[in-house]
């Protein structure tokens, strides 16, 4: 099991919230973009979620990714996203870095998740520490410490009346 030291989870909370800040600066209003996520269901292999201005396209028929490619994606992108901050606090270029990451099965399937193996390569230049504070910025990305952590999310699933209603 992943333990997180303080300092790593104060990083974390102290960039999830320098985050917030910047958008509400700038007049956005983090939770209302952050945390409506919609898809309106079509008869086709394309599934399109919009959360804000943004889009991301899945597909039931390999065209894309599906949701459960697209969640193994995410932790790959959380490493590079901490491999870059590691490396700006460092003063070195984060260019050249190579992050392959892999998913386990667990015993229960393919729908178990028992291990996820992430591998770096580092391009000439990076000295033992640098290569050992970007490793360690990996392995506490915000998304392993979510799903590490196993954190108690209550799912709810309600039926609401019309198309443009939200549930909360």
């Amino acid at each position: 099991m992943l333990r997180v030291s303080p300092e790593l989870l104060y990083i974390s909370m102290r960039l999830y919230f320098d985050c917030v800040s910047a958008r509400t600066e700038r007049g956005l209003n983090p939770l209302k973009e952050w945390n409506v996520y919609s898809v309106t269901v079509e008869d086709n292999p394309q599934i399109i979620v919009t959360s804000g201005k943004h889009e991301i396209r899945y597909a039931v028929n390999g065209s894309d990714m599906n949701p459960l490619e697209a969640f193994y994606a995410t932790l790959a992108g959380c490493a590079a996203v901490y491999a870059k901050k590691a490396c700006k606090e460092l003063g070195v270029s984060a260019a050249g870095i190579h992050i392959e990451s892999r998913p386990f099965a667990g015993p229960r399937g393919p729908l178990t998740l028992h291990k996820f193996k992430t591998e770096v390569s580092f391009p000439e230049g990076f000295s033992d520490e640098q290569r050992a504070r970007v490793l360690d910025s990996i392995a506490h990305c915000a998304v392993k410490e979510i799903v590490s952590a196993g954190a108690e999310v209550e799912f709810a699933v309600i039926e609401t009346q019309g198309a443009a209603a939200v549930a909360t």
